[in-house]
């Protein structure tokens, strides 16, 4: 049985609370805005986007919030800058089966369908039974059947 790793919503919710200094109300007030846009986020806002890139710039290895910010600017048709993270996490071998699935799902809203099929086979080659692994090969089936 493959252990599940948690989502970034569900590292920072059980990320220890640190109490704010008494003169700290602006950063309490800017990491409450940035805590309740990563935790609720809604696909295609562009909300958070600027917000996770500053938390970046703080922690530019937290793979989690590169994966994050991968996702929130495949959402918001962000395609290029999206795949060249998602190649990135991809090279850092941070949860691949995510990875090469929503490669492949930017590379088939960019119309490089050749390309999305290589990454959702990659998929199930990998995890055939996951949840990822089951998305990727209807993903496969459509794209074949189309072609």
């Amino acid at each position: 049985m493959r252990h599940s790793e948690p989502d970034l919503r569900d590292l920072l919710r059980a990320a220890p609370k640190k109490e704010p200094a008494a003169d700290a109300d602006d950063e309490k007030s800017l990491q409450r805005k940035i805590d309740g846009q990563i935790t609720e986020y809604t696909e295609g806002s562009g909300e958070g986007i600027d917000e996770v890139r500053m938390m970046l710039k703080n922690d530019p290895d937290n793979l989690d919030l590169q994966d994050w910010l991968a996702f929130m600017l495949y959402t918001n048709n962000e395609l290029d800058e999206a795949i060249e993270l998602y190649k990135k996490l991809l090279s850092a071998n941070h949860r691949p089966e995510n990875q090469h699935f929503y490669l492949g799902n930017a590379y088939f809203k960019k119309g490089l369908t050749k390309l999305a099929i290589e990454e959702w086979k990659r998929v199930v080659e990998l995890d055939p039974e996951s949840k990822m692994g089951k998305k990727a090969q209807v993903r496969l089936e459509q794209a074949q059947a189309a072609r």
